[in-house]
């Protein structure tokens, strides 16, 4: 609440999950958006070192790549539209 109002804020974000055992998939995609948009800005979550086993048994069954780089996120999506449902979510 700001002096009493409520407020709403909209933070548009593309957030990709795979499970921790396919990370090595989720960093080619954050690669990806790097080199083809020049972006810094999406990051995996949990951190942890890609490489270890060990450190990848220790973590959640569960990574994300997300990016909230609003500009590169409607150029992506407008050049490969989905093919599911989610589309309509993009679009309104």
């Amino acid at each position: 609440m700001n002096r009493g109002r409520k407020i709403l804020s909209v933070v548009p974000e593309l957030e990709l999950t795979q499970g921790t055992h396919a990370i090595l998939l989720l960093e080619a995609i954050k690669n990806y958006f790097q080199s083809q948009y020049g972006i810094t800005t999406g990051y995996l979550k949990p951190v942890f070192d890609l490489h270890s086993v060990e450190a990848a048994q220790g973590v959640r069954a569960v990574s994300r790549y997300i990016l909230r780089d609003t500009s590169t996120i409607i150029q992506f999506m407008d050049k490969y539209p989905l093919l599911t449902r989610k589309q309509l979510d993009y679009l309104a």
